[in-house]
């Protein structure tokens, strides 16, 4: 298959279900969060095809905010080659820096382990395509962090003393990400999408003090799971504790029996103890390596 013509265009927000058949089967959940991304300004879908049959697909988030692109999911045909995928990437990803685009991540996650979490949340490649992207000229740039949180049978609390704020200004959340990124260790366009996720669901929450915004998450209910899309926060400003709390007191008034958080800088483990010690939970960290192409 890989001596044939491999032909790559851009996918039109009307294809969805061309891409969620790639997947194969998907539940309404997964759907649901799939056309809320493809509905976001800045999503975009490849798909691959040889002649007239379709063989594989990327997807595509491109950051504003960092001037990055990041490489979210990649889906193909068990008899396409190594070459065949390589070129699938390469045509449908950038490979010349630009006035708006400085560098590529994707996060791969490490031998055996599955991605659970439903598209564009499950954003972790499989391991297998890491000599993949190292062959494009990808290289490992930090750590990432994924920590579930049991909390099957800790106490739920029937109201909540934090006073959470919905918001509509991302400039604020960008603000915050800026003078945070670097203390908690993780920069990565998956934070962007993930304030944008919640942002599209009216699910994104500040805490707020006299200075102005100290922390922000988007909290999102999956079925028996709560997901805490971005963990945004200046430790310097807000302690880990006061925000594991305000998050433990909004958290555990739903029935979720895990908490998962799906990315974490290393600067925010002490965070996520915590919180699972509030839960009264037993806390499982993962490690995925953050890949990075400079342009």
């Amino acid at each position: 298959m890989s001596s044939r013509t491999l032909y790559t265009r851009r996918m039109s927000r009307t294809e969805l279900d061309i891409w969620l058949e790639l997947k194969g089967d998907v539940s309404p959940l997964e759907r649901d969060l799939a056309e809320r991304f493809i509905q976001l300004e800045d999503s975009m879908f490849f798909l691959s095809s040889i002649r007239d049959e379709i063989v594989g697909g990327t997807a595509i988030y491109r950051d504003r905010n960092r001037l990055a692109v990041a490489l979210l999911a990649i889906h193909h045909s068990t008899e396409l080659k190594e070459a065949a995928q390589i070129q699938l990437l390469k045509s449908s990803l950038p490979f010349f820096r630009s006035v708006t685009i400085h560098h590529v991540d994707a996060i791969v996650g490490s031998s055996g382990k599955s991605n659970t979490l439903p598209f564009p949340a499950g954003f972790v490649l499989d391991h297998r395509f890491e000599p993949l992207l190292e062959n494009l000229g990808f290289a490992s740039e930090e750590i990432i962090l994924q920590c579930t949180i049991e909390i099957t049978g800790s106490e739920r609390p029937s109201s909540s003393d934090t006073a959470w704020n919905i918001t509509d200004d991302q400039n604020d959340v960008r603000d915050l990400f800026w003078r945070q990124n670097k203390t908690t260790g993780v920069d990565s366009s998956l934070v962007t999408l993930g304030w944008q996720m919640a942002h599209a669901k009216k699910l994104l929450q500040t805490l707020e003090d006299d200075k102005g915004i100290t922390a922000a998450v988007g909290v999102e209910s999956l079925e028996n799971t709560s997901m805490i899309w971005p963990v945004i926060a200046d430790f310097r400003l807000i302690d880990e504790e006061t925000l594991a709390r305000a998050i433990q007191e909004r958290v555990l008034r739903t029935s979720a029996q895990e908490l998962v958080l799906p990315i974490l800088g290393t600067g925010q483990r002490e965070f996520a103890e915590k919180l699972a010690d509030l839960c009264n939970g037993r806390l499982t960290v993962e490690e995925a390596s953050l890949l990075r192409k400079q342009l």
